[in-house]
């Protein structure tokens, strides 16, 4: 039987498959000015963020993160001498403590995601809301997805979310206009 290749959705999107699915990824770096509306109505896809889902990203992070200053100190580098790995571990540590701050402050800030036809995102707090977009690298599987998203006031984080398109119909809605969009 004969694999298959790649599928070509439009010139910015691609799929190609991984076992029994088919992964959508964005092949663009950067949104285009204008975005063709889907119709007059409105259409977009409400996703509540899991505090497990987030809980899993902090902690797999905080362990890759110690495991990489492991990996820095143990493996053998040319020219480089023990102080020298102490610095580039303890760079690697902060720069990665760093990244889960982040993560952590925008997770206790936001709890809901509500993605337009037109591909900008709405996310809400319990006092706040404001507005973001999906960044390139972003992925969506039938019942996963890793979102990569860039807030108006320019922070960058990635959101796990997990869904059963059987029984969400908002899941199903978000994955319609995420492979709508040119980008992601």
């Amino acid at each position: 039987m004969p694999t298959p290749t790649k599928k070509r959705h439009s010139r910015h999107f691609c799929s190609f498959p991984i076992q029994n699915w088919w992964v959508t990824c964005c092949t663009v770096n950067s949104l285009p000015a204008s975005v063709s509306a889907m119709s007059s109505s409105t259409f977009s896809a409400a996703i509540r963020m899991h505090s497990r889902l987030r809980q899993l990203v902090l902690i797999s992070g905080s362990m890759l993160a110690l495991t990489g200053s492991g990996l820095i100190l143990l493996l053998p580098f040319a020219g480089l001498s023990l102080s020298g790995k102490v610095v580039v571990a303890a760079a690697w540590t902060i720069w990665s403590g760093r990244e889960l701050l982040t993560h952590w402050r925008v997770y206790g800030r936001w709890s809901v995601l509500i993605l337009q036809e037109h591909g900008e995102i709405e996310l809400f707090g319990k006092q706040e809301s404001c507005t973001a977009k999906i960044l390139p690298g972003s992925i969506v599987l039938p019942t996963i997805a890793w979102l990569r998203i860039r807030a108006e006031n320019g922070q960058i984080w990635g959101e796990l979310v997990v869904a059963d398109p059987r029984e969400s119909e908002e899941w199903r809605r978000f994955q319609v206009i995420f492979r709508h969009l040119n980008t992601c």
